[in-house]
């Protein structure tokens, strides 16, 4: 275990940036590096480079967006990996200090029939793995609450 880096799963989503903007602040704490890490399967060689170069873009994307007006910043590497998602990164987080992982509020029932890269990481990853719930969520659960509780 490398404990000096905090791997990043990237694919250009809104759960991707939270996950890197949660990793950001993490890594100041611990005074270690970020690899953003993004995943790409292509069944084809023309594929092949249209996936590999919208990987690229989308963690460009998210850096440009996030690292915007920040005056420190960890040392931040970036690569992409063709492969099965969970694989690449649970093969990633043999050398991290935490697999970062951003969650798409995936509901109950699509989430056990199609089965999660998130969950397998969790299960198989070789370091801790932080998972950022979506944005809001909190929020919305409390507009769910009963606003008083009657025996």
């Amino acid at each position: 275990m490398n404990d000096a880096i905090i791997t990043v799963a990237t694919d250009g989503s809104a759960g991707s940036r939270r996950a890197l903007e949660w990793a950001l602040e993490e890594a100041e704490l611990q005074h270690c590096g970020i690899s953003l890490v993004g995943v790409y399967s292509a069944a084809d060689d023309e594929t092949e480079t249209r996936e590999h170069d919208r990987a690229v873009h989308d963690i460009h994307a998210t850096m440009d967006d996030l690292v915007a007006g920040r005056v420190e910043l960890p040392t931040v590497s970036w690569k992409v990996v063709s492969g099965e998602p969970a694989d690449v990164l649970i093969r990633e987080s043999q050398h991290s200090r935490l697999l970062v992982m951003g969650s798409h509020g995936v509901s109950e029932l699509r989430h056990s029939a199609l089965g999660s890269v998130t969950d397998m990481c969790a299960r198989m990853a070789e370091c801790p793995v932080v998972v950022i719930p979506p944005r809001g969520r909190r929020a919305a659960q409390a507009e769910e609450l009963p606003l008083s509780i009657r025996d």
